[in-house]
């Protein structure tokens, strides 16, 4: 039985669905209701919202139902666009977090076995530092990808002239 056809993902579509609702809940909310921090923006919990969102999309297009759509570019593409969006809003923020201005408030716990330790509220700089290493990590990977993405366009496109320059010039021997 091929991957695509599998039954293992009978079903997904619903999974994707309460996910995809929840989001959109998170999202509305966002919109309609006054945040409770006054330092925080409206935008913050309208991205949260938006990671379960397409997350519940991506789910959903696992489906079964969608295998007869999957060899057009149009759903790759889509599906790929979905599928990007959820780490870059996670990244916008991780950023936001670590370094746009404004006062952060952050708690901190600990528990192992036989020790606990709980404080109300931790330093907003170790706070940011814990948010910053991965966002700042995240960055670079970002920043990486993008690079590789413009090398190979840049290659293919020296690949293709180079193809085009010796085919001419096999012609002309004739």
């Amino acid at each position: 039985m091929s991957e695509k056809n599998s039954l293992y993902f009978k079903g997904a579509i619903w999974l994707g669905l309460v996910v995809l609702l929840a989001g959109a809940a998170v999202m509305v909310q966002s919109i309609r209701v006054e945040m409770t921090d006054s330092t925080t923006p409206r935008w913050i919990g309208f991205a949260f919202g938006l990671i379960f969102f397409n997350a519940g999309i991506t789910v959903g297009l696992m489906d079964s139902s969608f295998n007869r759509y999957r060899e057009s570019k149009v759903f790759a593409y889509f599906q790929a666009a979905i599928l990007l969006s959820i780490p870059l809003l996670f990244l916008v923020l991780l950023n936001w977090v670590a370094f746009f201005p404004g006062e952060r408030e952050f708690s901190m716990s600990i528990s192992i076995p036989f020790l606990s330790f709980d404080s109300d509220r931790a330093s907003e700089i170790i706070g940011r530092i814990a948010f910053g290493i991965p966002a700042l990590l995240m960055d670079a990977f970002l920043g990486y990808v993008v690079y590789g993405v413009v090398v190979d366009a840049y290659d293919k496109k020296k690949d293709d002239e180079l193809a085009s320059y010796l085919e001419k010039m096999g012609s002309k021997k004739k």
